[in-house]
């Protein structure tokens, strides 16, 4: 007992001779509260915000995720670059153009601030339509009333432009350009014939309510031939994917060809605490199974890809020692961040 006492005593005092800046190295300051820019539209986006934002709450000393509704990028970004909010969902390479200042964001601030805290998953940008619209094709959206914008995001009218440009239109060819507000009420506009369709990210939610009213809704890609005219001109980050039947963000009846895709993530300010950043990442990715359950999409989280943005310095060091970020794609971010503007 004796030699046990005297072991514990010799260990203490070397704990108590420690320098204090030693000790201090080891604390985590974690802040009481966070704020979460949500999108004002719903969908699948905001149930894994909503569950990423309960998680953090009861398994950190952070008291409360403040899920703040406020629109897109253009609307967060400036808030984020003061400090008045932490994080926000959105779609990568249009976050890299924010960064850059080009693109829809050419004569704003380049948001060099922003970094990826977690790497999100696929969204894919299609037509939803109901069956007695009259819409098959991109070509069939000439003289209709077509959802195509949302509040405070750019990328929405980008991408539109780049798919009725694939059968020589623009949004002048259109009957209206409507502002969606949210999910619901699209899909009810969308229902009772006030609307003939809505370009948007993948809906699932929508397809499925609409189907249930109208016996089916047809989501809509591109064909072949439309495909190849936009080869060219489908900005970095963007690619064309086909779908089967029943994909699972989208369930659509049928097989979908040339679907435009892209990766959404979950962003932070580039100031954030790399020892909180990097404990987040290690408790959402190691305890993923206590909130990607809302989602079939919260199941693709937390892979880094070579369409990821530039993760933050902590989500860069769990992700290295995790095995999922390789030489490659951490040169690829790091020379992201060398160009970016001074």
């Amino acid at each position: 007992m004796n030699t046990l006492f005297k072991t514990a005593v010799v260990a203490l005092s070397c704990l108590f001779l420690l320098p204090s800046s030693a000790l201090a190295e080891k604390e985590i300051k974690w802040p009481k509260r966070l704020v979460m820019a949500v999108s004002m539209g719903g969908g699948p986006g905001y149930l894994i915000n909503a569950s990423i934002a309960q998680f953090i709450e009861k398994n950190t000393p952070i008291e409360r995720v403040i899920m703040q509704p406020m629109g897109g990028p253009s609307v967060w970004l400036p808030r984020m670059a003061k400090g008045q909010v932490d994080l926000a969902q959105h779609n990568g390479p249009d976050i890299v153009d924010a960064m850059f200042a080009r693109n829809s964001y050419e004569g704003t601030d380049p948001a060099v601030f922003v970094r990826t805290l977690i790497p999100g998953s696929m969204a894919h940008f299609i037509v939803h339509a109901t069956p007695d619209s009259g819409i098959r094709t991109i070509a069939d959206l000439k003289g209709k009333v077509v959802y195509t914008k949302d509040p405070g995001n750019p990328m929405f009218e980008e991408l539109t432009n780049l798919l009725l440009s694939t059968e020589g239109l623009t949004q002048k060819d259109l009957k209206a350009s409507m502002i969606r507000v949210n999910v619901g009420e699209t899909t009810g506009a969308l229902i009772e014939g006030r609307a003939d369709a809505s370009i948007s990210p993948s809906q699932a939610s929508m397809v499925m309510e609409i189907r249930q009213a109208k016996g089916e809704c047809l989501t809509i890609g591109l064909t072949d031939e439309e495909a190849a005219k936009i080869k060219d001109k489908i900005p970095d980050g963007y690619f064309l994917m086909d779908l089967p039947a029943n994909w699972e963000a989208v369930k659509n009846t049928e097989p979908m060809k040339n679907v435009l895709t892209f990766k959404n993530n979950l962003y932070c300010s580039s100031k954030m605490d790399p020892e909180v950043v990097y404990e987040l990442s290690k408790l959402l990715i190691e305890r993923r199974s206590e909130w990607d359950h809302v989602s079939a999409k919260a199941k693709q989280w937390g892979h880094v890809t070579d369409d990821t943005p530039p993760l933050h310095e902590g989500a860069m060091r769990f992700y290295r020692e995790h095995g999922d970020l390789t030489p490659e794609n951490e040169a690829r971010m790091n020379k992201i961040l060398a160009d970016l503007p001074k």
